[in-house]
């Protein structure tokens, strides 16, 4: 069996094909931040669907949305949080160096309408939501990326508690994948 896997990680190396990121792409995905399954202690985790669609070589704009949630075992309640907003993220080495044609550098900008909802102190922020940080596109075939993003995420907030706190002021690091499909163009030529 191991050996089965090792030869498909290894095919999968080897025959993955350079992307192009070109104009009237799409590209769908999710990420996953703040893992942390400690069934006995806590539970941790937010996962970050998006959507982004390339008006430029290398230049996509999107939306994403935002559900997450912070459980301490033991104690009566949880913390929720919630976002969505638009995106800007911007493809730099875009295939410029042969020796790593299937990684991508990326810097990724959001802003949005973002929220918690904390049921152990009974207060609630909503407000804008903003990140900003790097990423890594690694191509594991023409069109499937594994990603992973260190983002500085923040909420400037109002509500019952409008003061940041520890989940939602920080740095992020978020691991995640996305598809990208051809544009039309593409697709008409191929055909």
């Amino acid at each position: 069996m191991k050996k089965v896997f090792l030869s498909f990680v290894f095919s999968l190396i080897v025959f993955a094909a350079s992307a192009q990121l070109s104009k009237d792409d799409v590209s769908l995905g999710a990420s996953i931040a703040n893992l942390n399954l400690q069934f006995n202690k806590y539970t941790d985790i937010a996962l970050t669907p998006s959507a982004l669609w390339f008006v430029e070589n290398d230049l996509a704009l999107g939306a994403y949305a935002k559900f997450g949630m912070h459980h301490t075992n033991g104690s009566d309640g949880s913390i929720f949080e919630y976002g969505i907003g638009p995106l800007l993220r911007y493809y730099l080495l875009n295939n410029k160096i042969d020796l790593l044609k299937n990684f991508f550098l990326f810097m990724e900008v959001n802003a949005g309408f973002d929220g918690q909802n904390n049921t152990v102190l009974k207060d609630n922020t909503t407000g804008v939501g903003f990140g900003l940080g790097p990423g890594i596109s690694y191509f594991i075939t023409s069109s499937i990326a594994l990603e992973a993003k260190l983002k500085y995420d923040g909420l400037i907030g109002f509500g019952s508690n409008s003061n940041s706190n520890a989940y939602a002021n920080g740095l992020n690091l978020s691991v995640g994948f996305q598809v990208y499909l051809p544009s039309q163009k593409l697709t008409n030529r191929i055909k």
